[in-house]
């Protein structure tokens, strides 16, 4: 008798266990698609902000806000290279990948950070 209670107990306990990760993984995803849902708006109105910039007149203003958020957003991600796990090599790749496509417009600086905290991680 008391093992039968032990075992409902402990089959409780993990049901109420598998549903808290359900629903704690549910609340997880819905916090990454309201921050990229955030993040898209407000690079929508960015853009819409350097288009009226372009149409009055003003692209020289226009390129100079577009240089800083280049910028800005190479800076963040040298900060998010301290945090990439040099044992995901597909994730890694995906990071040099960025790097790249910044090489190509001129930013060098996400390669060479890549390339400096990879020396650091070693093999």
């Amino acid at each position: 008798m008391l093992k039968n209670i032990v075992i409902a107990v402990q089959a409780a306990l993990i049901a109420f266990g598998c549903l808290w990760a359900y629903l704690y993984q549910h609340r997880v995803d819905q916090i990454f698609l309201t921050y990229k849902m955030n993040m898209t708006a407000n690079d929508s109105r960015l853009l819409v902000k350097i288009a009226q910039r372009i149409e009055s007149g003003q692209s020289e203003e226009a390129a100079k806000m577009l240089r800083r958020v280049a910028t800005t957003n190479a800076g963040e991600i040298k900060n998010d290279i301290s945090k990439l796990d040099f044992r995901m090599d597909d994730l890694v790749s995906d990071a040099r990948d960025a790097g790249k496509m910044l090489e190509e417009v001129g930013i060098n600086d996400v390669s060479q950070a890549l390339k400096e905290r990879e020396k650091e991680a070693g093999p």
